[in-house]
């Protein structure tokens, strides 16, 4: 995937992440309550983090944590910014991978949000 340049910008296809790479994605979510206090309690511009692992879909933490499609951020988020760990071995990501796997087969109560521990 080529990063197009427009005005010292550089803007990514989601859509066009390969298999097998890790990326993450920050989300600024300005349209729910949850997710400005969320803001105001660590002080950050970004509400929200999920993790690309194949293409097209987001292992993300809402009310529970699943791999959901891409399309739900894509249409209703403010703001995105993507990035990816430098020089992460093929052993880091299946470790990583490992994890989320094993956190995706947990059963639901332990996959729900903590929302006390926000």
């Amino acid at each position: 995937m080529q990063p197009i340049n427009s005005d010292g910008r550089v803007f990514v296809n989601p859509l066009g992440f390969n298999d097998g790479e890790l990326t993450f994605m920050l989300c600024n979510d300005a349209q729910g309550m949850l997710g400005w206090f969320i803001k105001w309690v660590t002080k950050d511009n970004y509400c929200h983090e999920a993790v690309l692992r194949r293409p097209g879909w987001v292992c993300s933490q809402n009310n529970m944590y699943e791999e959901i499609p891409i399309d739900r951020y894509l249409k209703n988020s403010e703001g995105l910014k993507f990035y990816r760990i430098a020089n992460l071995t093929g052993n880091e990501f299946n470790l990583i991978n490992a994890a989320i796997d094993s956190d995706l087969k947990a059963p639901w109560w332990q996959r729900m949000y903590n929302y006390p521990g926000l």
